[in-house]
């Protein structure tokens, strides 16, 4: 009787053992598949960022290649408008000159 109790007070400790060990085991799985869910977000969620960057860095240089031409065009239009300036210059210079002669 007394080794059927033995036993008996064994298998209860082993249960209560065996449920704890459950117990852990539902945390942790349950803690897993929040940690995965988690994950996959975040997967999720740098794709997205990727696409954004490169998105942006479309863009970028999209807009780098419009103000290079808006640079080039500016450069020829000052080039442009400094030859007409010496146009206008030789021609008030010439007026003067003239207008010298003339008196």
């Amino acid at each position: 009787a007394i080794q059927v109790r033995q036993l008996n007070s064994v298998s209860r400790e082993m249960l209560e053992a065996k449920r704890g060990v459950e117990l852990k085991l539902r945390e942790r799985t349950m803690s897993l598949a929040e940690m995965t869910t988690d994950c996959e977000k975040s997967v999720k969620e740098a794709k997205k960022l990727k696409i954004r960057v490169v998105n942006t860095d479309e863009k970028m240089h999209k807009l780098k290649r419009q103000l290079e031409e808006e640079i080039n065009h500016n450069k020829r239009l000052q080039v442009e408008e400094n030859m007409e300036l010496r146009q206008l210059r030789t021609s008030v210079n010439e007026q003067k000159a003239r207008a010298v002669t003339a008196e």
